[in-house]
């Protein structure tokens, strides 16, 4: 049987759409993770918020990550349940970190009045690509809209953004230049 077409479409989405635990913290590695061809990719599962079978951010990056360590890859996943990694240092190691969790206040990113956003900024600034999957694009836009916008080109605002569930009327679109 080949590789799973999902597992490909997972790992399209998550190399194009990012930029320039329960048990705790894991790590899944395709290729010797000292090589230096092979690049780190930390996924951030959110906290439980939902139903079973609903929202599964944990299972979700569980998914991702052993399809991304069965596709030849030269990668190495290490992933965070239920939030913000316990040890933070596997950020520093990072190419890449892709948040997968609900978001708004509760984001992962904006907690701890701003020092996590600071973070992320710093390993953006030194090239590690930032992505956010489902609602991970969700936050408060005073609280970390200039941040989002800068690190994955914009974000989703409830109230303001569009959304498939209602039909916006424009008049008029900004200048932008993409």
């Amino acid at each position: 049987m080949g590789f799973p077409r999902a597992c490909w479409m997972l790992i399209f989405g998550l190399l194009t759409h990012t930029s320039t635990g329960l048990f705790g913290d894991h790590s899944l590695c395709a290729q010797s993770p000292e090589d230096s061809a092979v690049k780190r990719i930390v996924l951030i599962a959110g906290r439980p918020s939902h139903p079973p079978r609903m929202h599964e951010f944990n299972a979700g990056v569980q998914l991702l990550a052993r399809c991304l360590q069965e596709s030849g890859l030269p990668v190495r996943v290490d992933i965070s349940l239920n939030g913000w990694p316990k040890d933070e240092s596997v950020l520093d190691r990072a190419d890449a970190i892709v948040f997968y969790m609900d978001g708004g206040g509760g984001h992962e990113a904006v907690q701890e009045s701003g020092r996590r956003l600071k973070k992320i900024d710093e390993l953006a600034g030194k090239g590690v690509g930032i992505g956010c999957m489902h609602y991970a694009v969700e936050i408060i836009s005073d609280q970390a809209g200039k941040e989002f916008k800068k690190w994955i080109g914009g974000h989703y605002e409830h109230m303001f953004s569009c959304n498939p569930m209602w039909s916006p009327e424009f008049s008029q679109l900004p200048e932008h230049p993409i």
